[in-house]
Order: C-alpha cells, then structure tokens, then sequence
C-alpha cells in the first residue's frame, strides 16, 4: 500500500457520492424536473439577467466525480497516465463552458440545454417579473414546489398568476 493510502480512501469515496449526486441534480434541472436552481439565478438584482450554463456545471461536477475516482483508484493500484486524460479533459470543457459561454451558446447550442420551462419564462417575462417569481417561488411551500417542479402546465399558470397579482 502506498503511503497516501491512509487518505485516499476517506476523500475519494465522498468526492465520488458528492460528483454523483451533484451530476444526477443538474440532470434534473436540465430536464425541468428541479426548478429552484434556475429561479435562484433571477433573485439578483442586475441589469443584465445571467444565463444558465448547463455546459459548466455538468463539466463541473463530471470533474469532481473523476478526481474522486481517481483518488479512490490511486489507493488499489498504480494508475497508468492516460488515465488521467478524462480528468484533463473535464477540466478544459470546465474552463471553456465558463469563459466561452457566449460563444457556445451562439455557435452549439446543443451544448447549452435550457429546459422548455425556463427558456418560455425567459422569452416572456421581464426582468423584474422574473425576480419576483423567484422571491414568490422561495414563499411556497415544500410540496407545492415539489408540485410544481414536476408538472409544468400548473407551473405555468402559477407564474400567470402571480404576474397578474404583482401588475401595477
């Protein structure tokens, strides 16, 4: 056994559940499943509403799930270098999803997923009714969120709903 052995294992196997579930949420919110993510980023108070990047938090969380395999891996045997090339390369989309967005978004736009949901709201909606459907959505209780996470007809009056209840 190597002698980083003793620490491989205690990170590894939480990096692994951490990557996991992480990747199996932001599949979620890219299926429209789990709404409460998106409606967070219209809260802030800017100008410019910020566009969701699917592209980076997937690439994000695949990287912390292969550090974590790798580490894990590094602990039973002696790992070859091109199995370090996943890593390499999750973590390259990471840095391109964050700095090329824009571009991504314009060019391949399959790579940047948007849930039906969420591109509807956005096309039409304002700002500022986007901000308060975000802070309305935090008022909500638990099983009605989990409601309307799960079907998006009753979503989708609901906004109506709270738009013509905040007109004025």
């Amino acid at each position: 056994m190597r002698s980083f052995g003793v620490i491989a294992a205690p990170i590894g196997i939480p990096l692994i559940l951490i990557g996991s579930f992480q990747l199996i949420r932001a599949a979620l919110v890219i299926s429209g499943r789990l709404k409460g993510p998106l409606l967070h980023i219209f809260e802030a108070y800017t100008d410019k509403p910020q566009e969701y990047n699917a592209l980076r938090d997937l690439a994000l969380w695949a990287t912390i799930l292969i550090i974590g395999v790798l580490v894990y891996l590094s602990d039973l045997m002696t790992l070859p270098i091109g199995s370090f090339l996943p890593l390499v390369i999750a973590l390259v989309v990471v840095a391109l999803a964050q700095e090329q967005a824009p571009f991504i978004r314009r060019h391949l736009p399959f790579l940047m997923p948007q849930p039906h949901w969420y591109a509807d709201l956005s096309s039409r909606t304002t700002l500022m009714e986007r901000r308060r459907i975000a802070y309305m959505w935090l008022r909500l209780p638990r099983r009605t969120r989990i409601l309307f996470n799960h079907h998006d007809g009753a979503f989708r009056i609901w906004v109506d709903l709270v738009i013509m209840g905040t007109l004025g």
